[in-house]
């Protein structure tokens, strides 16, 4: 529980959104939401629908698939505001259709004429398109549109609008629903722009760390799916600020700040996000003291997304405030340094490659600035604010020493203890901790289990017998008359404590069949061993335990679970690993049996007693089971999945001999052979069951993988794809052979220690695996069978080694077992050694 290393931990943790390879994909969505929030701002003016419906009318064609343009920006004189497949168009939106087309003319003349002598179109609402179309026909008839005299081209010159008025003048207000769509829609773009840099960028990083090609690929889109989401509501959000009072008193800050900065590097930074021509002077300090409160409002709104966690985890107590207050100024140091670099790097690359060096200046701007000041955020934070991972590690320790003191742990005991607890997920178990009332004694259940453990797993001591207490007083006063004959005292350093050499029979017998009767370990019940851990598993999510099975949701994922899987055994633990909580995948454990169901595969069942072999993949979130994999979906899982492996394993291990438990040495000794003659068996048929699936690929994969390089193409095809399975089912053989020897050599460890304590030498289990396939599955590689053949003869040696382990290990208590069955013979007299 290294201080250090929490502090590290929580690092990564508390900001999970602020990797250093999103900060770019965050910036990027920043900055554009800044641009929209820009743009948008003339929508909170008195002509504001006005802009609205341009707005929203060219988005709409531009989904529709039309070559659509908005050129209304160089604020020409009765020029276009929008140009829609080679068409020039003008939006008015008035209270009415004849006002719509009296605001086109001036002084009684039409004054929208295009550079050709054509005229422009007037695009009006869409509910007053009738009365517009009259009006028009009215002037047309009046002579006041130059060069068109019939009335009836008035439906070539008024444009329906794809909106009504009140449309146009509910998209320009605050927290409308088509305000929202709008907003909605139009941030469509810049999400699937973070989205596609951030998961280009988390694939690049996650394959440079040495990650497997799919898990880099899970990653970059997992990422890539949460920073195009929060961006997205980014800019709907500030998009939404953009049309309250906000937007008015941040104003006097921005143009004051601009009022500072040099005509030059306005413009570069007007123009750095800009499209269409570049603007200077007035109307540049104008752009850019727009964008910066975008930039402000943006990152308003993407800390709060981000940070919807940390207010959950502090208004549930999970987190302190201290805790949320540098949780939530570590992701604002992120996401306004990452907006800040990008926005200056993307106008020092238009200074020099506009276009490409646009954006990897804001791509390298964003990731150094971003990353440099999340770094230094949360440097000085921490020289100011312990973590909560911090202080509660130290109730964590404190419990932890605690107990390691009452149950008088050795120091190999302790180690194995701490590397229990750190199968837990340790920031979930934080978080647990920090939101209970007693965070001492929920720190003490959590490591109380894992020490009792390491008690359970310890060899019994018999005490010594009366003539054993009788012979050693009489030695120590044949010692203490010498030393007083001899005018010296005895030092307690000098009084060996490990006892001298006995003779075969006598006191041995004594001492092993007249102690006090007791079996070598309490089997206990698998269910009372995940009982233990229930303060660590039960999470009112996923799993559930004992008690929390009784009450409200745990009880109905019991009665769920054990409907699907067509039981009524008494429920120990549920796991469920579907997404809407129905129980139709997961896992359901009773004392003597393990039913576990994984997504679109059939149901299975384990007896306890029939278990050979257990391990997890945690990469491939996967619990094998017999050869059989159970899986799951979700990350939160794995680590309660990892507790549960463990359980199992360590009840395996324990299970009853097939000798009842008898006192003394001889009955350690026939306890150990009954659980080494049961794993003996279980061995068997697991060797059986791989022997089986070795000769199988013999006969399959690796016949059909033979190639003698004259194969015509498809026959190529054919044995490259023959070598990739057999070296797929070389992996998955290897893996089992290493799990059970695993396995095997903790069975065998306190069987080890009693056999040194008797006088026998220990039993080394080692497998060699150093025959490797060949990875080249090319079809010109004529040497691959002859190499991947011997991989696997390799792994069908290994089997019999694990087997020879135990039956070694079984013979070497036969005969300390026949050894203390002799006759016993006198114990020594008192006096003896004087």
């Amino acid at each position: 529980m290294n201080e250090k290393k929490l502090r590290e931990e929580n690092r990564d943790s508390a900001t999970p959104g602020v990797r250093p390879e999103s900060i770019p994909g965050y910036a990027l969505g920043a900055n554009q939401s800044a641009s929209i929030y820009s743009d948008n701002v003339v929508m909170g003016g008195a002509a504001g629908h006005g802009f609205a419906a341009e707005k929203a009318n060219h988005l709409y064609d531009q989904l529709s698939g039309k070559d659509a343009a908005l050129v209304g920006a160089d604020n020409a004189k009765n020029g276009a505001d929008r140009r829609v497949d080679g068409k020039f168009i003008q939006t008015k939106y008035c209270q009415s259709g004849s006002d719509c087309i009296a605001a086109a003319f001036e002084k009684g003349q039409y004054k929208y004429v295009n550079r050709d002598g054509t005229l422009m179109q007037i695009e009006v609402p869409s509910d007053m398109y009738e009365a517009a179309q009259a009006a028009m026909r009215d002037r047309i008839s009046r002579g006041e549109v130059p060069g068109v005299s019939n009335p009836d081209a008035a439906e070539q010159l008024v444009r329906k609008g794809h909106f009504t008025y009140q449309q146009a003048k509910n998209i320009a207000k605050f927290g409308t629903l088509e305000s929202l769509t709008y907003d909605a829609v139009n941030g469509l773009k810049l999400a699937g722009t973070a989205m596609g840099m951030s998961a280009a960028l988390t694939f690049a990083v996650a394959t440079w760390r040495g990650a497997p090609y799919a898990k880099a690929l899970d990653a970059a889109c997992f990422e890539g799916f949460c920073v195009g989401g929060v961006s997205w509501i980014g800019t709907i959000l500030s998009a939404q600020l953009g049309r309250t009072s906000l937007e008015s008193s941040l104003r006097t800050g921005t143009d004051y700040l601009v009022k500072q900065m040099s005509p030059k590097l306005t413009a570069a930074l007007a123009n750095a996000f800009r499209n269409g021509n570049n603007i200077y002077g007035a109307a540049a300090a104008n752009h850019v003291s727009k964008l910066l409160r975008g930039n402000v409002a943006t990152t308003i709104v993407v800390t709060a997304v981000l940070s919807v966690d940390d207010f959950c985890s502090l208004f549930s107590r999970e987190i302190s405030g201290k805790q949320a207050f540098k949780n939530i100024a570590k992701t604002v140091s992120g996401v306004a340094g990452g907006a800040a670099g990008a926005w200056a790097g993307a106008s020092l690359g238009s200074a020099f490659f506009p276009g490409v060096g646009t954006a990897v200046g804001a791509v390298v701007g964003g990731l150094a600035v971003g990353a440099g000041a999340s770094m230094a955020a949360n440097k000085g934070l921490d020289t100011v604010i312990d973590d909560d991972a911090v202080d509660l590690g130290r109730v964590l320790e404190r419990a932890f020493a605690k107990l390691a003191q009452e149950y008088l742990l050795n120091e190999q005991e302790a180690l194995n203890a701490m590397q229990g607890i750190q199968l837990l997920d340790m920031e979930g178990l934080l978080r647990r901790m920090h939101a209970c009332a007693d965070r001492t004694e929920y720190a003490v259940e959590v490591c109380r289990p894992f020490i009792e453990d390491q008690v359970h797993d310890r060899l019994p001591v018999f005490l010594p017998t009366d003539s054993e207490f009788v012979a050693a007083a009489g030695r120590m006063v044949a010692r203490f008359e010498a030393s007083v004959e001899e005018g010296e005292g005895i030092e307690a350093s000098t009084v060996d404590s490990t006892p001298e050499p006995l003779a075969q029979g006598g006191d041995i017998q004594a001492t092993s069949e007249t102690s006090a009767p007791r079996r070598v370990r309490a089997t206990r019940p698998l269910k009372d061993r995940i009982l233990a851990y229930a303060a660590v598993l039960n999470d009112d999510a996923d799993v559930y335990c004992g008690s929390a099975l009784e009450t409200g949701k745990g009880r109905d994922k019991k009665s769920k679970a054990q409907s699907n899987f067509g039981t009524t055994d008494e429920a120990v633990l549920v796991a469920d690993f579907t997404v809407f909580g129905s129980s139709t995948e997961g896992i359901l454990i009773t004392d003597s049996h393990i039913y576990a169901k994984s997504l679109f595969a059939d149901p299975v069942v384990f007896s306890t007693s029939t278990i050979s072999n257990i391990y997890l993949v945690e990469e491939e979130k996967k619990l094998v089971i017999n050869g059989a994999p159970v899986t799951w979906l979700g990350d939160q899982v794995t680590p309660k999945m990892r507790l549960i492996a463990h359980c199992i394993k360590k009840h395996l291990s324990e299970a009853p001999g097939l000798f009842g438990g008898q006192p003394g040495i001889i009955g350690m000794a026939k306890e150990f052979e009954g659980q080494l003659i049961k794993l003996s068996l279980l061995t068997s048929i697991w060797e059986m069951e791989l022997a089986g699936r070795i000769s199988k690929v013999y006969m399959g994969d690796l016949q059909a993988g033979m190639s003698f390089g004259y194969e015509g193409f498809f026959d190529r095809i054919g044995i490259s794809g023959a070598r990739k399975n057999a070296l797929k089912e070389y992996e998955s053989i290897k893996r089992e052979i290493l799990e059970k020897f695993q396995s095997t050599r903790e069975s065998l460890t306190k069987v080890n220690e009693f056999l040194v304590r008797e006088g026998q030498e220990a039993v080394e289990l080692r497998i060699s695996l150093d025959r490797l396939p060949d990875e080249n599955d090319s079809a010109t590689n004529t040497d691959w069978y002859d190499t991947t053949s011997e991989a696997f003869n390799c792994l069908e040696s290994a089997l019999g080694v694990i087997h020879k382990s135990l039956d070694l290990a079984t013979d070497r208590l036969v005969q300390i077992r026949a050894k203390h069955e002799a006759p016993a013979e006198t114990a020594p007299a008192l006096g003896a050694h004087s």
